[in-house]
């Protein structure tokens, strides 16, 4: 659980500094709220998933439990492949080589 808690506060800073560093300020309310329900329902869903592997495995309840880790550790390594193919570092470059906040000028509006 707590390597759990480290490596979500990790990737989630990550992923909400790479995504809102490409919208204008005026999209960053929209933003954050399509961030945080998706945040929120991928660990519900995480949750969700292995609980019913612990309440529908057969044998000991240590069996269950190393059931659902088996689970989650496959989850952890689908999700971790699926980041590794699909975002894209390159549109978080400004926030990573010092390039400053961005101006609502850099988004072409005004």
């Amino acid at each position: 659980m707590f390597f759990g808690g480290v490596g979500n506060a990790g990737t989630f800073l990550a992923v909400q500094t790479s995504m809102f560093s490409n919208i204008s300020h005026a999209d960053t309310g929209h933003a954050s709220a399509i961030y945080n329900t998706m945040r929120q329902s991928s660990i519900a869903i995480n949750v969700a998933i292995v609980t019913t592997i612990v309440s529908g495995a057969g044998g000991t309840a240590l069996a269950a439990f190393h059931e659902a880790y088996l689970a989650a550790a496959v989850l952890a390594g689908v999700g971790t492949v699926l980041a590794w193919l699909l975002i894209d570092t390159r549109l978080a470059s400004s926030t990573m080589i010092g390039g400053g906040p961005r101006r609502e000028s850099d988004f072409g509006t005004t």
